[in-house]
């Protein structure tokens, strides 16, 4: 049965931490490209005409550079444990996701240059989110196989779909809430700003239920 096939993958011990730090993962990226427009437009640029164009090309240079990044991801992973990895891609966007939307308000450092900086440095993490986790799904789909005799890789797959989309809708109406305390504008950018440290907070509630994660592979 559906449901009791669902549950049985919450009772691998593997899969929990997996799927807790995936889902936190997802809702923080949810959240900083959800909030990126809003921050270009009122912190980087002067003419907010110019702000939407901007975050569009911002995001698709992180988006090239990451996937320009997968063979040295791929030669890494051959040398490094995957789950290395993983929790430094998690460890890399629990520190600059919060620093993403401080852009403009560090005196001295340029807007631009310090948003810049920051997505240069989260791309080597996002490809390792690109690949990485789909890896680490195998071995935990592998485990449950040798600890009950059954394939059930569509289900696993299932309930990671539908715990990552429960979290990146539940940061998205939580994006909203700070949004509407907190301001997303020019004159009030806190909204803006807690976006990113509620992110950041995502992404180490993830590294801590990694920590819990079994298998040294």
């Amino acid at each position: 049965g559906l449901f009791k096939a669902g549950w049985e993958t919450l009772k691998n011990p593997a899969f929990l931490p997996y799927i807790i730090s995936g889902s936190m993962l997802y809702a923080a990226q949810f959240m900083i490209v959800a909030a990126l427009p809003f921050l270009v437009v009122t912190r980087v640029v002067d003419d907010p005409k110019e702000g939407d164009l901007l975050a569009s090309l911002l995001l698709l240079g992180l988006v090239v550079v990451s996937s320009l990044l997968l063979p040295l991801v791929d030669w890494v992973a051959a040398r490094v444990r995957k789950t290395r990895l993983y929790m430094g891609s998690l460890v890399v966007f629990a520190v600059m996701v919060p620093l993403a939307t401080l852009a403009g308000s560090i005196p001295g450092v340029p807007a631009m240059a310090h948003l810049i900086g920051v997505l240069v440095i989260l791309s080597p993490a996002l490809a390792v989110g690109f690949v990485i986790p789909r890896a680490i799904l195998a071995d935990v789909m592998d485990h449950d196989t040798e600890r009950t005799g059954y394939r059930r890789e569509a289900m696993y797959n299932g309930m990671e779909g539908l715990t990552q989309k429960i979290a990146g809708g539940l940061a998205m109406a939580f994006q909203g809430v700070l949004f509407a305390e907190f301001g997303f504008s020019r004159e009030h950018p806190h909204g803006i700003i807690l976006t990113g440290a509620a992110a950041g907070v995502l992404a180490v509630i993830g590294v801590l239920a990694f920590l819990k994660y079994p298998l040294k592979k």
